[in-house]
């Protein structure tokens, strides 16, 4: 069965809260612009969802990059 959600194309999605980042996020997508609250789960669309986890993505090459920098001096 096919969820209303999956076919208005909305996923949940949930951003953690941390210490450190206690905002909540804002995420552009075509000129469109929305607030993800953190710690609680909200409906937005799947675009959203890709921007987000394409931007956890490229935090991880970062990461793995200036580890590999580290270790080589």
């Amino acid at each position: 069965m096919v969820d209303k959600k999956e076919k208005s194309g909305t996923v949940l999605i949930r951003l953690p809260r941390e210490r450190r980042d206690q905002d909540d996020k804002i995420v552009w997508v075509n000129a469109r612009r929305f607030l993800i609250k953190r710690g609680v789960e909200v409906e937005a669309p799947k675009c959203v969802a890709a921007v987000l986890a394409h931007e956890e993505a490229m935090l991880q090459k970062a990461y793995e990059y200036e580890e590999r920098v580290k270790n080589k001096a």
